[in-house]
């Protein structure tokens, strides 16, 4: 029998997962979750979520480049990201 490691989220050792709960996310900016939230909903993190199985999710992808372009503003990130992605191949 084959015996798949996965992390404590039930995710497969050394696969990154491509969505992010807010938990994750949060962890990944250095901030607990409650803030992230509440930074979500004011606006202060600019990112598009989305909801599967009522659970809301970010993008790990869209998080790095938030992070990489200076945190910007809600307006200002959803004109860069648009950018990003029809420039993409």
């Amino acid at each position: 029998m084959n015996v798949i490691e996965t992390t404590c989220n039930g995710v497969p050792a050394g696969v990154v997962p491509l969505l992010l709960g807010a938990e994750d996310a949060a962890r990944a900016l250095g901030i607990g979750r409650t803030s992230f939230l509440l930074a979500d909903k004011t606006g202060e993190i600019s990112l598009q979520s989305v909801r599967i199985g009522g659970q809301r999710l970010w993008s790990l992808p869209e998080l790095r480049a938030w992070v990489l372009a200076g945190c910007p503003a809600r307006q200002r990130w959803a004109d860069l990201w648009r950018e990003q992605r029809d420039t993409a191949p």
